[in-house]
């Protein structure tokens, strides 16, 4: 007998070492670069803008009849449509010769040296000059003659006469004095004419606007 030849093979492996697919996870974030600075306060010192005090005449609008006055002649009228503000206002003079005032006594400060008033006027006089009303200073209180010194004068005749309007004195050369201040009108004739005034005021400025 022959040896026997062997009919099967070898098995040869048919499965493969397999290769890993995943590859390692490369980061994908990257650290955070902080975008907002810090604030600078914008806040800036406040300059004050306080005003000026001016100083309030004593029943300016005569609101309060003859308080704080001296009148010698006009009268203090009520009428809301006669006065330029409010109900009361001065009126001087009427028909027929006459010499009336008012006064009062006031302290000139330099943050407000000028005063101010509202004045209206009436006349029938044909001739201008024959009345007139003037305004006078007073600088001396100590003797018994107010006025002493003529500030302002104003005519007196139809052909001027004028409804309210704003009239000013420059009393900047009283400053820091206390001076008597005088209204007074002076009619000579049996015509017509008459003075109203309002709202008597110190202001900081000449500017009547």
């Amino acid at each position: 007998s022959e040896p026997t030849t062997p009919t099967s093979e070898p098995t040869t492996p048919t499965s493969e070492p397999t290769t890993p697919t995943s590859e390692p996870t490369t980061p994908t974030s990257e650290p955070t670069t902080p975008t907002s600075e810090p604030t600078t306060p914008t806040i800036e010192p406040t300059t004050p803008t306080t005003s000026p005090t001016i100083p309030v005449i004593p029943n300016e609008d005569f609101e309060a009849g003859t308080t704080s006055w001296i009148l010698n002649g006009p009268s203090i009228i009520n009428s809301p449509t006669d006065a330029h503000s409010g109900s009361y206002y001065v009126l001087f003079g009427g028909p027929g010769p006459s010499r009336q005032s008012m006064y009062i006594e006031l302290t000139v400060t330099s943050e407000a040296p000028y005063l101010t008033f509202w004045s209206k006027t009436v006349s029938s006089q044909d001739k201008c000059f024959e009345d007139a009303s003037y305004i006078a200073i007073d600088t001396d209180l100590t003797d018994s003659f107010p006025g002493s010194v003529r500030f302002a004068w104003y005519d007196f005749c139809a052909s001027k006469q004028h409804d309210y309007r704003l009239e000013s004195l420059n009393l900047t050369s009283f400053v820091g004095q206390t001076i008597g201040i005088e209204f007074f009108l002076l009619t000579t004739s049996d015509k017509l004419s008459t003075w109203s005034i309002d709202d008597i005021e110190f202001r900081n400025t000449l500017d009547l606007d």
